[in-house]
């Protein structure tokens, strides 16, 4: 599972994860690739998504509450990962 340091991102209401391109790439499964995410404990499905150039996994309000995280323009939080496709999982640890 490749593992990486990221960023909780805040864009008006939306929070995600930026996920570096190579890492995307490395999955061989194009651009949108379906991931088990787990942030802080809690666990839930997603697909990485292409946004402003960037590829992203959202981290929608009941998954930041369930997980006890925030996204705001105050307090980033740096977050180390490991990615891989929904057969084994996403980790996202607060550090």
């Amino acid at each position: 599972m490749p593992s990486f340091t990221t960023t909780l991102l805040l864009t008006g209401n939306n929070v995600g994860i930026e996920i570096p391109e190579d890492v995307v790439w490395g999955f061989g499964a194009g651009k949108r690739v379906p991931v088990i995410v787990t942030i802080a404990g809690y666990t839930y499905p997603s697909t990485i998504a292409v946004m402003g150039g960037r590829y992203l996994l959202p981290v929608a309000a009941e998954h930041r509450k369930a997980a006890g995280v925030a996204g705001s323009p105050r307090r980033r939080r740096r977050l180390p990962a490991s990615v891989g496709s929904r057969r084994s999982s996403t980790r996202c640890a607060e550090a």
